[in-house]
């Protein structure tokens, strides 16, 4: 009897193990193509790149909120965050546990214009 408590103690542990790094592998997953979109278009509008945050969020399955997107700009950083809680299921039918993530990545930008010249 204790084996087969034991070992169902092992599952519930190893299934929130798990559950907790699948919603870990998504937030990187999500912060790794937004860090991709800065690179690529860093001087994009804040419209135009919150449009494709949302788009990114809707792919991974991050369920974000368009007001929570903020974009911060400095002389040669530009970055995005974009927090989210979500519902994380540890143990099934019994914990829920909701989880604040906060992606947050930059990039270096160059100045556009003849500042030097």
């Amino acid at each position: 009897m204790t084996t087969i408590i034991k070992l169902l103690i092992a599952a519930l542990v190893l299934n929130a193990a798990a559950q907790a790094g699948l919603a870990y592998f998504k937030l990187y997953q999500f912060q790794d193509a937004m860090h991709e979109v800065l690179l690529f278009a860093p001087n994009a509008s804040d419209a135009e790149l919150t449009d494709r945050v949302m788009d990114l969020a809707a792919e991974h399955g991050v369920p974000l909120d368009r007001g929570s997107i903020a974009f911060r700009t400095e002389r040669f950083e530009r970055a995005v965050e974009a927090p989210y809680v979500e519902d994380v299921i540890l143990v099934p039918g019994i914990y829920t546990k909701a989880w604040e993530f906060a992606p947050t990545t930059s990039v270096r930008v160059i100045p556009s214009g003849n500042q030097g010249r």
